[in-house]
């Protein structure tokens, strides 16, 4: 419907941040793997890193596509209190290392805490999901105002054509008309 720049954005914000928030998931059977196992390899440890980053990178562009309204809104969920309490399971995943200790949590705590914290990226989601659609049916009203216009002068134009034909055939075939008329006389 429309062309846009801030709906493209908001669309592509809502990806960064639907991306970042499966990337969660996936860190949340991850280190609930690991926790409830106890132990970290190389591989795990490394995947679990690579997923955390790339949370934070789609965070990062999820920011740099949207205004300080919804800035704002995922730093308040950064600093929320979910956000901390996976923050401090991820800094003992990160200081186990290969093969560290892993004391603290058990993969049911890892569970409940990253639950918690994609809870309320969805939360966020769902406003802007919201907000997109408000956005959206506002693009319509005016996208549908402007058909209406658009045809309104369209049959406006037809209409005088139509009059402007209907003159210009009488006028030239009323004189036509008398002629033939002089001609039979």
């Amino acid at each position: 419907i429309s062309n846009s720049d801030e709906t493209a954005a908001s669309m592509s914000a809502l990806l960064s941040l639907m991306r970042s928030k499966e990337s969660a998931g996936l860190e949340r059977a991850v280190g609930s793997n690991i926790f409830a196992t106890g132990q970290i390899n190389a591989d795990l440890h490394q995947r679990v890193m690579s997923l955390m980053t790339r949370q934070m990178a789609y965070f990062d562009e999820f920011t740099a596509l949207v205004g300080q309204k919804w800035d704002a809104q995922l730093q308040a969920l950064l600093d929320s209190q979910e956000s901390q309490d996976v923050n401090r399971a991820r800094e003992v995943l990160v200081s186990a290392g290969y093969g560290g200790s892993l004391s603290g949590y058990t993969g049911n705590d890892w569970f409940d805490l990253t639950t918690k914290r994609i809870d309320a990226m969805m939360a966020l989601e769902e406003q802007l999901v919201s907000d997109l659609k408000a956005s959206a049916t506002a693009r319509k009203q005016e996208v549908m105002i402007h058909a209406a216009i658009v045809i309104a002068v369209a049959i406006l134009v037809t209409l005088l054509s139509i009059g402007i034909s209907i003159v210009m055939i009488s006028s030239v075939v009323k004189p036509i008309v008398e002629i033939t008329d002089s001609l039979d006389r």
